[in-house]
């Protein structure tokens, strides 16, 4: 597995729009019971991805408490906030500062693994302490995309 190495940077406020599931990780380690594939299935395959050429973003908020507990996940792109696109559901990732960890490589396993990365990181107690509020997945092409996890 490749070392990744965060990035620390600076986000300004925006709003997502697409679909959403509500979820955890004990859930989603489980084929049985993961929402998260199907949820990505329906996007990718709807009228919000075909019709939009933009970046795809896939962000995690409404934390329950910490990444064992429930989330929410929306896989959508970026709109402005006064869309009136009343038929998805809308998230505002929060301004302020992200680590952001590359993925390269195809997907998902790229994603997958920058996970295994973000949480074996978080897990050896750095300098830097998650929000738990907004992080996301940023979708550059289908072999280059980024996690911008929230921090304090």
């Amino acid at each position: 597995m490749t070392v990744i190495i965060p990035q620390l940077t600076q986000i300004q406020e925006f709003t997502v729009a697409g679909m959403s599931v509500r979820t955890k990780n004990e859930e989603e380690f489980n084929p049985q019971t993961a929402r998260l594939p199907h949820l990505w299935e329906q996007f990718l395959h709807s009228k919000i991805r075909a019709q939009h050429d933009s970046p795809v973003y896939g962000v995690y908020h409404h934390y329950g408490s910490d990444s064992s507990g429930y989330y929410t996940v929306t896989a959508g792109i970026e709109i402005a906030s006064e869309s009136k696109a009343k038929h998805l559901d809308r998230v505002t990732i929060n301004a302020g500062n992200y680590l952001v960890f590359e993925a390269i490589g195809p997907n998902p396993s790229a994603i997958i693994n920058a996970w295994q990365t973000i949480w074996s990181y978080f897990n050896k107690k750095p300098k830097y302490e998650r929000t738990y509020l907004t992080d996301f997945e940023l979708y550059k092409t289908p072999h280059e995309s980024a996690v911008y996890i929230g921090i304090k």
